[in-house]
This record gives structure tokens, C-alpha cells and sequence, in this order.
């Protein structure tokens, strides 16, 4: 059985066009002139097809200069000590992060000594039961990723300095990956 995406416009009233259409293209603006916000508008871009009362509250955010959503970003923990030819990755999901489907968004960065070569942010397909299985889906992509990443380093005879090191934040799936 599927689950079909509830539909908000039963509870809300949709916003008027014009209303609409001045918030999306301020929204873009924002984000060219600021694009250390360019996180809270993608999300907020995620409901701009129907978008209804409550949707503009949230789309008022970026608007505010101290918000602190701004920041809600990934964190990347800058300044650790790698060799050059490192392969290393965070990875890590929201559990039911999507109020509308309780779908988990996955992200991951891949990094070659300091430098970020690959990254990845989106919706997963399935319904997590728990945040642990969140997580471990989120491991299964970054482990694809740096998987083709070092057939690549090897075919194109880059040296490795050793295995991949994956980090993440949950625990369980720590211990979920190491059975």
C-alpha cells in the first residue's frame, strides 16, 4: 500500500499569486546576494508549488538578518590533520525531518585530504522506522560514493594512503556497520 503526500491546501488557504510570486522571487534574491542562506531557502523551495499560510512563516525566516536557522547547515569540523591522498567522509540524516511526508533528508561530504570532491543532499525514497535506520541509509550512499571515488583513484593510479574512514553521529548505526 502506498502512502499518498497529505494534501495541506484542506487545511490552509492557499496564498494569493501575487503574494506568491513576490515571496519566491525576493526569496531568490536573498539567496544571490546572501548565500549563506541558501540552506533554509532550499527548504523552503520544497513547498513553493502549493504553498499555504503556514509555509509563508517559514519562508519569512531568511528574511530576518539574526536568524538562527541561518546557520542550521551541515557542520563540517574544519582544520583536522590529513595526508594528502586521504579518502574520508561525514555523513548524516534528518529522522522524519519532511512534516508533510516524515521522509529523512541525507547528506554526506566526501573529502580527499582537505578538499571536499563530492557531496550530496536529498530526500530518501523510503520512510525511516527509526533515526538509526535513517543513518544507515545515508552510510549506504556515502559508502557507494567513495566506493566509485576510489576505483577511480586507482585506475587513474592515484596512491591511497589507507581505508576510507566514514563518520557519523548515531551510535547505532555505528554498531550496526561494524557487525
Amino acid at each position: 500500500m502506498l502512502l499518498n503526500r497529505p494534501d495541506i491546501s484542506r487545511c490552509f488557504q492557499l496564498l494569493s499569486d501575487a503574494l506568491e510570486w513576490s515571496v519566491r522571487g525576493f526569496i531568490q534574491y536573498l539567496t544571490f546576494t546572501r548565500p549563506d542562506i541558501s540552506f533554509v531557502v532550499n527548504h523552503v523551495a520544497q513547498f513553493m508549488s502549493a504553498p499555504c499560510s503556514p509555509h509563508l512563516v517559514v519562508a519569512k525566516v531568511p528574511l530576518a538578518l539574526d536568524s538562527p536557522l541561518v546557520s542550521h547547515g551541515p557542520l563540517i569540523l574544519c582544520g583536522f590533520n590529513t595526508r594528502p591522498h586521504t579518502l574520508h567522509g561525514f555523513f548524516d540524516a534528518d529522522w522524519a525531518g519532511c512534516p508533510d511526508t516524515r521522509r529523512s533528508t541525507t547528506s554526506f561530504f566526501v573529502f580527499l585530504g582537505p578538499n571536499v570532491i563530492s557531496w550530496s543532499a536529498k530526500k530518501q525514497h523510503t520512510v525511516s522506522h527509526s533515526s538509526a535506520k535513517a543513518e544507515y541509509q545515508s552510510l549506504a550512499h556515502v559508502c557507494a560514493d567513495t566506493t566509485w571515488i576510489s576505483y577511480l583513484h586507482h585506475e587513474l593510479a592515484i596512491p591511497s594512503s589507507g581505508p576510507t574512514l566514514l563518520i557519523c553521529d548515531n551510535m547505532s548505526t555505528t554498531h550496526m556497520a561494524s557487525n
